[in-house]
């Protein structure tokens, strides 16, 4: 039953007490309802005639627009009223994907437009993985005494489709000082093309190391170095302990997505630039490895053990190893001798602490990339979890390490270009 089908419920239902029973007072008190039933009968809500627009405000500017897991998306929802008359109570809602979460403002609105006028809703999302396709908006216009309404579901113009992709294809290393695929230059002398220093002559020198120019002004020997070059491996260390399955909360990825997206954009630049790059998967006593490569079975293998990471699974392709023991000795066991570390990891703990010393004192370059998920909450527990992961991340930087710090309010790919132009230097 309706609420004009209520009031004339009523209405009858006094009216016909007070004539049974002789009660004037009965009959007036059906004046208030039927005054209800008549204004309900005058209001008719107006058609809501308006025309939406939806916009994304992303980085990445593609035919379909994308961003980065957990990146945050500005969603502009634009209504302007068609019709030639006032709007006096125009709501809408917009058709988020039910998987995306709105983190800050709302996809609602409630407007009085007048003709040719226009409102607009703005919201932040947060993405997700994945192809995620917006639905049409609902809309719902009010008459003045707000008893008659009319919803509709209305088509949206603009965008629609937006992609959450774990990589892009250009993101640049620095190669600045670096004509050779696959080899780095070092702050050592030795062979080279790159001029390093001029030293005293010492016996067993080459003759065409020998600086003849100064020979011939001051008769004195000395030996010109240049800088070294040597081939380097760049392994993408991944935490994949139960730890950085924490997430800052319940509306925001887990610390595990956002370091293995990054782990899959470093290690796709680095591989594009001719660096041989492997993955290795640090856990608390199972460790799955992709030995460094170029070629297209490293790419596949990579990517598979990448995947199974993110989702938590033992499922991965065939070409992936596994080790097994206590971390701080199996890790450096896995990695090449000429190896260049990049290890993702959340520290909020001081296990990658102790697994960096132990890097450093077998001599192999680290850089660090941590997602910070501890600093932004407000209570007591979570000011101190944020105050111990900036110790943590200090301890690291005294190791002589490179730390990239990446706060969530930067975006992927700004965090990233810190990371690969390191690989040159560290």
């Amino acid at each position: 039953m309706n609420d004009n089908q209520w009031a004339v419920s009523v209405v009858l239902a006094l009216v016909g007490v007070g004539v049974a029973t002789g009660t004037p007072f009965l009959v007036g008190l059906a004046v208030a309802p039927l005054s209800f039933v008549a204004a309900a009968g005058f209001d008719t809500a107006p058609k809501p005639a308006v025309e939406l627009t939806r916009e994304f405000v992303t980085a990445h500017e593609t035919e379909v627009k994308t961003g980065d897991p957990g990146e945050r998306i500005t969603v502009n929802l634009t209504l302007r009223n068609t019709a030639s008359y006032p709007l006096t109570d125009i709501r809408v809602i917009d058709g988020v994907p039910t998987d995306i979460p709105v983190v800050s403002g709302t996809p609602r609105g409630c407007y009085s437009l007048g003709p040719d006028e226009t409102a607009t809703i703005e919201y932040e999302i947060e993405l997700r993985r994945g192809e995620h396709a917006f639905r049409d908006a609902t809309v719902r216009s009010r008459g003045p005494s707000a008893v008659g309404q009319q919803t509709e579901t209305k088509p949206v113009a603009g965008d629609a489709q937006l992609g959450c992709l774990a990589f892009v294809d250009n993101v640049p290393i620095d190669q600045g000082t670096n004509d050779f695929a696959g080899q780095i230059p070092t702050n050592d002398g030795g062979n080279g093309v790159e001029f390093y220093s001029v030293r005293d002559y010492e016996p067993g020198d080459s003759v065409r190391s020998i600086d003849w120019r100064r020979y011939a002004n001051s008769r004195e020997l000395a030996t010109v170095e240049f800088r070294a070059e040597r081939a380097t491996r760049v392994v993408c260390l991944v935490d994949s302990r139960r730890s950085q399955q924490r997430a800052p909360s319940d509306d925001h990825l887990p610390a595990l997505n956002l370091i293995v997206a990054a782990a899959e954009r470093t290690f796709d630049a680095v591989i594009d630039n001719g660096y041989p790059t492997g993955v290795v998967s640090l856990n608390n006593r199972s460790h799955r490895f992709v030995e460094p490569g170029t070629d297209g079975q490293t790419r596949t293998t990579a990517t598979s053990l990448l995947d199974a990471i993110r989702e938590q699974t033992e499922d991965t392709e065939q070409h992936v190893q596994t080790r097994w023991g206590e971390p701080l000795t199996v890790i450096p066991s896995l990695l090449p001798s000429n190896a260049q570390v990049i290890l993702f990891s959340s520290f909020i703990d001081d296990y990658p602490v102790d697994l960096v010393k132990q890097l450093r004192e077998h001599g192999y370059p680290v850089c660090v990339v941590s997602p910070d998920i501890a600093t932004g909450r407000k209570d007591t527990a979570g000011r101190l979890t944020a105050i111990q992961r900036r110790t943590r991340l200090t301890e690291t930087r005294q190791t002589g390490s490179h730390v990239v710090d990446w706060d969530m309010g930067d975006p992927i790919g700004i965090v990233l270009n810190k990371v690969v132009s390191e690989v040159s230097h560290i």
